[in-house]
């Protein structure tokens, strides 16, 4: 997911440093810091944000999942991203959307199934069907009884399906960045030009 950059333009304050003959490795630094507490800050955002948009078994993945790459006074980049999960995961799916290949055949509901706080209920998933056949690439179930019983679509199977675009990580990220280091990139820096000064 870490692919798009922003950039922040601090020249201004780089400029004052010059002016007051501060030493400006000292803005380096804070900036470093401004950069990793508003990216820990757009982390904490992304994981509280996750279980309201996806329906995930385990609510707390994201926060394992996600790490951040700190920024230092010398290489002032900071990233978010789910390496920590070993590329496993549809987590850039999820914030692109894009095409998910399974390794067999993938089972797609076509009838409402009944969805619970996991997806489609157990009893409704294809393999606990107790009156249902599969015909090609399509499973029928058999519902009603008597002169009422009929055949419903259930399934449709497919190599492949489209992944709507579904959790907002970049938009997320930027929108906080830009919040939070509109907030501690000038006080830190200025923190940091008056310590100089001062010694």
């Amino acid at each position: 997911m870490a692919d798009e950059f922003l950039k922040f333009d601090f020249s201004a304050f780089q400029k004052m440093a010059a002016k007051l003959k501060v030493a400006e490795q000292q803005l380096p630094f804070a900036l470093s810091r401004a950069l990793n507490e508003s990216a820990f800050v757009a982390r904490s955002t992304m994981v509280d944000d996750w279980p309201g948009r996806v329906q995930s078994k385990n609510s707390r993945f994201l926060g394992w999942a996600l790490g951040v790459k700190k920024a230092t006074k010398n290489d002032l980049t900071v990233t978010i991203s789910d390496e920590r999960a070993g590329g496993r995961t549809l987590l850039k799916q999820l914030a692109d959307g894009g095409t998910h290949t399974g390794q067999g055949r993938l089972a797609v509901p076509v009838a409402g199934q009944r969805r619970g706080a996991r997806g489609i209920v157990p009893s409704q998933r294809p393999r606990n069907l107790k009156q249902a056949f599969r015909k090609g690439d399509v499973i029928y179930e058999v519902v009603g009884k008597g002169k009422r019983k009929r055949l419903r679509l259930a399934y449709v199977l497919k190599s492949s399906v489209t992944v709507p675009k579904r959790v907002p990580f970049r938009e997320t990220f930027n929108e906080v960045m830009k919040r939070e280091m509109a907030v501690r990139a000038p006080r830190l820096m200025l923190e940091a030009m008056k310590t100089a000064i001062r010694r």
